[in-house]
C-alpha cells in the first residue's frame, strides 16, 4: 500500500510538473500570440491612417506621375486590359530596350500631360501606382501662388506640354506595333517605364512591410475636382483600383504584372472624402458592370 501510494504520489508530482510546464509553455504563446496581435493592430493602424488620409499629398485623392512610383499604360485599350483583370493573371511588360537602343531621356523630363483625359465626363485613361505616394502635390499655399503667375507662364507651359505630347506620339509611333496580346506597353514621361514600375514595385514592398497591405494597383480612370477653398485649382483621383503584384526578379529579368485580387475597388479614399467634405459619393461597382457602363453612372 505504502508503495502504491508513493507511485501515485510519484505520479502527481510527474503530473504537477507537466501541468507546471504546461503553464509556462501556455504563458509563452499568449505573450507571443499578444504580441503578434498588437503589431497586426499597429500595422492596421497605420494603414487606417493612410486609407483616411485625406490630404492633397495622398496618391489616391491627387494623383500625381510620381517620377519614380507611377507609369502611364498605353496600349493596350484600358477596356481590354479591366476585362483579363481575373486573379493570377499575368501581364508581361514591354521593355523598348528590347528590340531598340531606346534611351529613357527620349521620353522627357516634364510629367505626362493627360489631364485632358482625366475629366469625369470620359475617365478612362489607366495606370499603375504605388498607393500614398507623396512625391509632391502642391500645396494649397502653393497653388495659390501657382495661380497668381498662371498669366505669366501660360506659354511656357503651352510649349512645354506641346512637347510632352509630341514625345508620347513619338514613343507610341515606335513601340505600340510591337506589342503582342500578352503584354502591356507602359510610358513615363520622366524615366525609362521599366525603370519606374521597379520604383513601384520597390514602395509596394515598403508598405507591405509597413501594413501588411498590398499597396501596387492598375487604377482604370480619374475623375477632376476642385477645393472648395480655391475653386480655380483642379485635382484629379483615380476612380477604380485593382490590385497588382510588380513582379521584378532580378535586374536582367523581364518586368511582369500579376493581378492578386479579384475585386475592383472603388477608391475608398477619394470616396470618404466625397462624402465628409461633399456630402456625394461614388457609386458602387456591381459584378456586372463595365467600365463603360461604371463610368456613365460617375
Amino acid at each position: 500500500m505504502d508503495i502504491n501510494a508513493g507511485t501515485t504520489h510519484d505520479d502527481e508530482i510527474t503530473l504537477d510538473d507537466e501541468i507546471s510546464l504546461d503553464d509556462e509553455s501556455t504563458t509563452e504563446n499568449e505573450t507571443v500570440a499578444k504580441n503578434d496581435a498588437a503589431a497586426g493592430r499597429q500595422k492596421l493602424d497605420r494603414w487606417i491612417e493612410k486609407l483616411l488620409d485625406t490630404g492633397k499629398r495622398n496618391n489616391l485623392i491627387n494623383f500625381k506621375d510620381a517620377k519614380y512610383t507611377s507609369a502611364e499604360l498605353v496600349v493596350p485599350s484600358v477596356e481590354e486590359v479591366f476585362s483579363k483583370c481575373e486573379v493570377g493573371h499575368i501581364f508581361d511588360v514591354y521593355d523598348p530596350k528590347i528590340e531598340d537602343d531606346f534611351d529613357a531621356d527620349e521620353t522627357g523630363d516634364g510629367e505626362t500631360s493627360s489631364d485632358d483625359s482625366a475629366s469625369n465626363e470620359t475617365p478612362q485613361d489607366g495606370a499603375v501606382s504605388a498607393e500614398n505616394a507623396a512625391d509632391g502635390p502642391v500645396s494649397d499655399e502653393s497653388s495659390a501662388v501657382e495661380s497668381a503667375s498662371d498669366e505669366a507662364s501660360v506659354p511656357a507651359k503651352a510649349a512645354s506640354e506641346k512637347s510632352q505630347a509630341n514625345r508620347k506620339e513619338e514613343y507610341l509611333r515606335r513601340f505600340a506595333s510591337k506589342v503582342n496580346s500578352r503584354s502591356l506597353l507602359f510610358y513615363s514621361g520622366k524615366i525609362g517605364p521599366i525603370t519606374a514600375l521597379r520604383g513601384v514595385a520597390k514602395k509596394a514592398r515598403e508598405m507591405q512591410e509597413e501594413t501588411g497591405v498590398s499597396a501596387a494597383y492598375l487604377a482604370f480612370g480619374f475623375v477632376r475636382w476642385n477645393d472648395k477653398k480655391d475653386p480655380s485649382v483642379f485635382y484629379r483621383a483615380p476612380i477604380l483600383l485593382v490590385h497588382v503584384d510588380v513582379l521584378t526578379g532580378s535586374v536582367v529579368d523581364p518586368v511582369k504584372i500579376q493581378i492578386n485580387d479579384d475585386d475592383v475597388v472603388v477608391n475608398p479614399t477619394f470616396s470618404y472624402k466625397l462624402q465628409t467634405e461633399y456630402g456625394a459619393s461614388l457609386p458602387p461597382f456591381e459584378d456586372d458592370d463595365t467600365l463603360e457602363s461604371y463610368f456613365a453612372k460617375v
